[in-house]
């Protein structure tokens, strides 16, 4: 089941917030399955898999200085995220633009 995909970013981060708050005690093993790095980046270990199998594993910052798989899915996911803050941030002086010119 796809769960965060479908949600937007600031229910994400809640979301991942309650999520570290309950693994934080470490009093239990939490799991988290994931498409999007920044909702597992501040796991204790990070398992990365590929067809099946385990090809990395480890911290967030130790998986990105490997430059693996890990280290090029994130490259990906914030090249994507920030498309995506260029193309509002263009569409948003755009609307403003077009207000300053009707008054």
């Amino acid at each position: 089941m796809k769960l965060l995909p479908a949600l937007d970013s600031i229910t994400e981060e809640e979301i991942s917030e309650t999520m570290r708050a309950l693994s934080a005690s470490k009093s239990q093993i939490t799991i988290l399955i994931a498409h999007r790095l920044s909702t597992i980046m501040h796991a204790d270990t990070i398992y990365v898999l590929e067809q099946g199998n385990m090809i990395e594993k480890g911290k967030h910052e130790d998986l990105l200085a490997e430059k693996g798989l890990y280290y090029a899915m994130w490259r990906q996911q914030i090249g994507e995220r920030k498309r995506k803050l260029l193309c509002k941030r263009t569409m948003t002086k755009g609307t403003e633009g077009s207000h300053d010119n009707n008054q």
